[in-house]
């Protein structure tokens, strides 16, 4: 009787920024992608005297909580619950589950299923308290646009979102602190047209309570890159037009991160315990941060 064994891992699941920056699509003109490190995730499957140990290789730059499963098994015995979630550290490796063979005469098979259920090494819990500080520079207020529930693309996963509009060239800086996830680069001016959704420049940035922030329709030459740790009001780039948009703005939100399925953005508030009001002034950024009640 014909003997075989596969051990097949699938890739790294493609956490797709779907809803971050719903005005401004996610991808780049050099490697199209619309995922956070998408190479930086391994699934290492070593084979051993019993079965297989499975492990993940944390190669990115941010910790993150890695789900695995099976998608086929058969005549294998994992020795720990499926499925298995464990936080991988930065550059280093993770053990996530041994499969045991269970008749060694009889074929043996698996497939496995691996991906992100989100980043950061706590799950997230948005802190509602944190007051924003307003996401750009210059010396004039800016009008809000569009805001939460807007009827152009601030809908669904994007319903918490706010448009300032101004001049192209105005400093975009960090409305809180964080960890930098992904930058997209290299677009000109959008507009209008279905290919213009595919075509933003845009900057995510993780929080520590696990929440993340999108800065959208950036100009290109974006000052910051994945990995970089920004204080609140450090510098990340210049507004300008690109991607689905009817004129120069800043598209902002924050997302709370559906494990495994994209960013949903939510409800928060700017200093001074401000909800922006379309038709109003805004801004700008004004000083250190500041927390409700203080």
């Amino acid at each position: 009787m014909l003997r075989t064994e596969r051990a097949r891992g699938s890739r790294l699941r493609r956490l797709v920024v779907i809803a971050a920056l719903a005005a401004c699509a996610c991808q780049t003109p050099a490697r199209p992608s619309r995922v956070v490190c998408p190479d930086g995730l391994r699934l290492v499957q070593q084979k051993t005297e019993s079965g297989y140990e499975i492990s993940a290789a944390n190669h990115c730059h941010v910790p993150m909580m890695v789900e695995v499963s099976m998608v086929e098994i058969e005549n294998y015995r994992p020795l720990e619950s499926l499925p298995v979630r464990r936080v991988v550290a930065v550059s280093s490796v993770e053990h996530m589950v041994n499969l045991e063979r269970i008749n060694p005469r009889s074929e043996a098979r698996f497939q496995s299923k691996f991906g992100v259920a989100w980043w950061g090494a706590t799950p997230p819990a948005p802190d509602s308290s944190y007051l924003y500080a307003f996401p750009f520079g210059g010396s004039e207020p800016r009008r809000l646009a569009q805001g939460v529930d807007g009827s152009f693309t601030h809908n669904g996963r994007s319903r918490y979102a706010f448009d300032f509009e101004m001049p192209k060239g105005t400093p975009i800086v960090a409305a809180r602190a964080g960890i930098v996830l992904l930058v997209i680069d290299g677009f000109g001016d959008g507009g209008v047209a279905r290919s213009d959704r595919e075509e933003g420049n845009g900057v995510f940035v993780l929080h520590d309570d696990g929440t993340v922030a999108g800065y959208g329709h950036l100009s290109a030459g974006i000052a910051v890159r994945a990995g970089d740790a920004l204080a609140e009001g450090d510098p990340i780039g210049s507004s300008g037009n690109s991607g689905y948009s009817k004129g120069p703005h800043l598209h902002f939100q924050v997302n709370t991160q559906a494990p495994g399925d994209g960013f949903d953005s939510i409800p928060i508030r700017f200093r001074g315990n401000v909800v922006p009001v379309v038709g109003e002034r805004f801004g700008p950024y004004p000083g250190p941060s500041a927390r409700a009640g203080e």
